[in-house]
C-alpha cells in the first residue's frame, strides 16, 4: 500500500549512509577470512574450513546485500527529486577507473603465478578481462575464481542505468509516486526474495471459497479487471464467496503504481462503505 502521506525529505534521509559503508567494508573485510582459510587447507588438508564457508556465505550476502543498497541510491534521490537521468557514460567511466586498474594489476600478478585461469576462447578472455563473464557460464568459469564477487558488482554496475531508465519510463516525468519511490525502495528491500517468492506460491495454491461464507463479517474486495497475475475471474469468486461488496479499477495488478489516485480512491471507497455498515 502507498502511504497517505508522503514521507518527508526528513524521515527519508533519516538512514546512516556512513555506518552502512562501515557495515559493507567490514563484510568485505571478514571475507578475506575464509579465503585465507581456503589457502591453508590447499596446503595442509587436516586443516577444517567448514566453518569459515558457512561464514563466508553470511557475509557475501551482507556485502551484496548492502552494495545493492548503496550504489542504487544516487539513481533514486534524483527520480525523488525530479532531476533528469544523470550520464550513464560518466557514470561508468567512474566506476571503471575505480575497478579496472586494481583488477587487472591482480590478473597479471597472479594468473601467471597461480594459473587461475584457462583462457581458451578469445570472446571468454576479453568477457573476463573486463569482468563482465557474469552473464555467460562459460566465461564466469574460465576466470579467477576468487573475483566472482566483483563481477557481480560489475554486471550490477551495467544494470543500474537501464534500471533506472526502465523505472522512469513506468513512472513517467511528474509522476505523483516520485516523492515515495525511496520508501517503496526501501521496503521493497525490507523482504527476503526467497521468502516473498514462497509466500507468493501458497497463496496461488490457497482456496477458501469454500469457507469464507461462514465468516459472518461485512467485507469488501477491489478487483483489478485487467489484471494478469491474479484472474478478474478468481478475484470475483472469492468476492462472492464473502459477500463482499466489490469495487472495481480498470488495471493489472500494478494499478497502484500506474493509477495510483484511482487505486486510493477504490481502497477509501471500500473503508467508507464497510465502516459505515459497521458503525450502522
Amino acid at each position: 500500500m502507498v502511504p497517505s502521506v508522503a514521507p518527508t525529505s526528513r524521515s527519508s534521509n533519516a538512514v546512516n549512509h556512513q555506518g552502512l559503508w562501515g557495515l559493507r567494508g567490514l563484510a568485505a573485510g571478514l571475507l578475506l577470512l575464509p579465503h585465507v582459510a581456503v589457502v591453508v587447507y590447499d596446503f595442509n588438508p587436516s586443516v577444517g574450513i567448514a566453518q569459515w564457508a558457512t561464514l563466508s556465505t553470511a557475509f557475501v550476502h551482507i556485502f551484496l546485500i548492502q552494495s545493492a543498497y548503496l550504489l542504487g541510491r544516487g539513481f533514486i534521490r534524483r527520480q525523488a527529486a525530479g532531476q533528469p537521468p544523470a550520464s550513464t557514460r560518466a557514470f561508468l567511466w567512474g566506476r571503471g577507473t575505480r575497478i579496472y586498474p586494481g583488477y587487472w594489476l591482480m590478473l597479471v600478478i597472479a594468473v601467471p603465478i597461480m594459473h587461475l585461469a584457462v583462457w581458451s576462447n578469445p570472446i571468454d578472455t576479453l568477457a573476463a578481462f573486463f569482468a563482465v563473464n557474469v552473464y555467460s557460464i562459460p566465461a564466469l568459469l574460465s576466470a579467477p575464481i576468487m573475483v566472482w564477487c566483483l563481477q557481480v558488482e560489475v554486471g550490477f554496475y551495467l544494470l543500474l542505468p537501464v534500471h533506472d531508465r526502465l523505472s522512469r519510463k513506468l513512472l513517467g516525468p511528474g509522476h505523483e509516486l516520485l516523492p515515495v519511490v525511496p520508501w517503496l525502495e526501501a521496503e521493497t528491500r525490507r523482504g527476503d526474495p526467497l521468502a516473498i517468492v514462497q509466500a507468493g506460491r501458497a497463496l496461488s495454491r490457497y482456496d477458501a471459497r469454500a469457507w469464507a461464507h461462514t465468516l459472518g463479517v461485512p467485507a469488501g474486495s477491489l478487483v483489478t479487471t485487467a489484471d494478469r497475475l491474479v484472474l478478474p475471474r478468481k478475484q470475483r469468486e472469492l468476492a462472492s464467496a464473502l459477500r463482499a461488496h466489490v469495487v472495481e479499477v480498470a488495471g493489472d495488478h500494478l494499478v497502484p503504481w500506474e493509477q495510483p489516485r484511482a487505486f486510493s480512491d477504490a481502497t477509501l471507497a471500500l473503508v467508507d462503505h464497510l465502516t459505515g455498515r459497521i458503525g450502522g
